[in-house]
């Protein structure tokens, strides 16, 4: 069997889908969007807003609100409704919320919202959530309190009670009966479901409007690749489009750079706040390009254009969006740099988020460099605490996640202790304050997902767990402080206790043969679990005599298939039983920062790993004539330089 065949079939496998519909992602169009009013309560959504619309009609003292998380996705999701009500001419405000005040509506921000735009005869008649509010329990009792009727568009999963809002559109929450919401995909993001009500509401109430909302379907795809959705079924479409965006804004900077021209072909409508968030989006790829490579020529070194893909969201845009929240715990720089007109202002916030982004990167490597891994292998205590600011403690959380494979919380403890990371078991509790409360930013992979950790503490002991919530693979908690050691301790231990069920499951279903998967799996299995039966599959590539021209094979179908995602790009790494001895010494050995790449070549195609480990391994079996194989995962990848386009294979060790 081919290659490409064994990449065709697995992509088959793992999404569930036939080969016609494989093969039908390269040409797809709008026709694979569902109908957002098979979203629950959609219909009853957009018919309150519009009724909104004719009082304010009457009455344009009477405002609506869009209150937004704090994040890329709550961002673009503000980003998406306040250019729609602009567009439908609804007067609105957006409510810029802190981390302080915690995740979501809450009585705070309720009272702040008053405090900040009840002024000059002016009074809040609605609010319009935008990636939050299915939990929001206390502030939108708060709100009623006030008159304030409550919309919700959120994404993330309820609890067992939800809010008491007018309607909640929301993809993930339960029907009355305990059934799933009717929507057929479930992996919308807050910004997809932001944009999927404004689609609504101008096919009911503005016809004439669709081409202008349809157009916002690139923040919505944004959304989608910033908060880790799959990028399968309908997310696919939106992420593609977001791309195609890019693309073009990418090429606009490169022959107009910052001029009228170029604002003029960015966007042109009668809609300031419309025109924002495309001119937003092009000032920060301006922005973002001149700052590289203005420190690159300090550097001695040349240009490097930025990627114009996925990848631009990813490593760029997303991180830089998340870093004012996460240097003084608000998102205004990034709200501003999506929705002021004023291009000064504009671009001042545009810098002052990349000036922060470089802040917290520094921030982060200086707290990874000072984790112990010996010792969190030793005790299995993936709870750290970190002498750092709250706002990085989920880029921790991550990097540790990913390096362990572990599930991970870190909580920012801003004592006076030693500016070092602690495991839970070498702590020292310095409050005894029974009311103290601590957040903490949790990470972890399928085999341990969060939800199912922290509900059976929460279960078995109901003091410790105030509130909290997210996904499966990243979420953010608040703990009682006086039992922050116990929470420690059953969080590794439950952890343990769920990746064990998690690979007896595994083991009866590669037994039974059940190995397709699909995204809603509560997990992945493991690679070494099912070999060839899944994502994943051995591929022996000291037998290939062709290498190169097969791999360019496969990663040209593989980009007739972009965009990718967390899911869908698994399909082309593959475990490979590796010969050192078919490799040539290594090319060379570069820092990168943070980061040491090693690199190989292997009958004409680039190998390239950044695990130390592995390189030491390969090159010591080459230095002693060692043909002993080395089980291995490696991704294909294009290397596009120059001019000249090459195939790669990323290694990491095992499989």
């Amino acid at each position: 069997m081919s290659l490409k065949r064994k990449v065709l079939e697995r992509t088959m496998k793992a999404m569930g889908m036939t080969e016609q519909e494989v093969l039908a992602i390269a040409h797809e169009d709008e026709s694979v969007l569902h109908d957002p009013f098979l979203y629950d309560g959609m219909d009853e959504l957009v018919t309150k807003l519009y009724a909104f619309k004719l009082e304010q009609e009457k009455n344009p003292k009477h405002i609506l609100v869009v209150d937004t998380d704090y994040d890329t996705d709550g961002n673009m999701s503000a980003a998406v409704i306040s250019a729609a009500l602009d567009v439908f001419n609804i007067n609105y405000r957006v409510y810029v919320p802190t981390m302080a005040q915690g995740y979501g509506l809450n009585p705070t921000a309720v009272d702040d919202m008053k405090a900040l735009f009840e002024t000059n005869g002016n009074v809040i008649k609605m609010i319009l959530t935008a990636d939050n509010g299915t939990n929001a329990i206390a502030g939108v009792d708060k709100a009623n309190e006030y008159g304030i009727r409550v919309l919700v568009t959120d994404h993330h999963l309820g609890g067992s009670e939800y809010a008491k809002a007018e309607v909640i559109v929301n993809p993930n929450k339960l029907m009355p009966d305990f059934s799933p919401e009717p929507y057929p995909f479930k992996g919308n993001a807050g910004g997809a479901v932001a944009w999927k009500t404004m689609m609504a509401y101008a096919s009911k109430y503005a016809e004439d409007k669709i081409p202008l909302i349809f157009d916002l379907i690139v923040f919505a795809g944004i959304a989608n690749v910033a908060d880790v959705m799959p990028i399968i079924d309908e997310n696919h479409y939106m992420v593609r489009k977001s791309v195609e965006e890019i693309k073009r804004l990418i090429k606009i900077r490169q022959v107009y750079g910052h001029s009228d021209l170029a604002y003029h072909d960015v966007k042109l409508t009668q809609y300031p706040h419309y025109n924002a968030v495309f001119y937003g989006l092009y000032d920060i790829i301006m922005l973002v390009q001149e700052t590289k490579d203005k420190k690159r020529q300090e550097q001695g070194k040349k240009p490097i254009p930025l990627p114009d893909d996925e990848e631009f969201i990813s490593w760029y845009f997303s991180p830089m969006m998340n870093a004012p929240r996460r240097i003084h715990a608000t998102s205004r720089e990034a709200m501003l740099s999506m929705l002021e007109t004023r291009i000064s202002i504009r671009h001042d916030n545009i810098k002052e988020m990349i000036r922060m982004n470089d802040e917290k990167s520094k921030l982060r490597n200086e707290v990874l460099e000072a984790i112990n891994y010996d010792q969190l292998y030793k005790n299995y205590g993936n709870v750290l605490f970190v002498n750092s600011q709250h706002g990085i403690s989920g880029l921790i959380a991550g990097q540790v996640a990913e390096k362990t494979g572990r599930a991970t919380i870190v909580f920012a403890m801003h004592t006076e202790l030693p500016n070092k990371v602690y495991s839970y078991n070498e702590f020292d509790s310095r409050f005894d304050s029974d009311e103290l409360i601590i957040g903490a930013s949790a990470r972890s992979n399928d085999s341990q997902p969060l939800n199912v950790i922290v509900e059976r503490i929460a279960h078995l002991h109901p003091d410790i767990v105030v509130g909290g919530g997210g996904h499966a693979a990243a979420a953010g908690y608040s703990i009682r402080y006086k039992y922050l050691n116990l929470f420690a301790s059953e969080f590794n231990r439950i952890a343990k206790e769920v990746q064990d069920e998690i690979a007896e499951l595994t083991k009866k279903r590669v037994a039974a043969g059940d190995v397709i998967l699909v995204p809603e799996n509560i997990v992945k299995l493991t690679t070494h679990d099912y070999q060839d039966s899944g994502a994943y599959g051995v591929y022996n590539i000291s037998n290939s005599l062709n290498l190169p021209v097969e791999m360019m094979e496969v990663l040209e179908f593989q980009n007739q298939l972009k965009p990718f995602g967390k899911d869908f790009n698994a399909q082309t790494k593959f475990i490979m039983d590796l010969n050192p001895m078919e490799l040539m010494e290594p090319k060379y050995n570069i820092n990168l920062g943070f980061w040491k790449t090693f690199k190989f070549n292997l009958n004409g195609v680039d190998v390239i790993t950044f695990d130390i480990e592995l390189a030491t391994v390969l090159k010591d079996r080459i230095a002693g004539n060692n043909d002993s194989l080395i089980p291995v995962t490696a991704e294909l990848k294009i290397n596009e330089f120059n001019g000249r386009i090459s195939p790669q294979l990323i290694l990491s060790n095992g499989y």
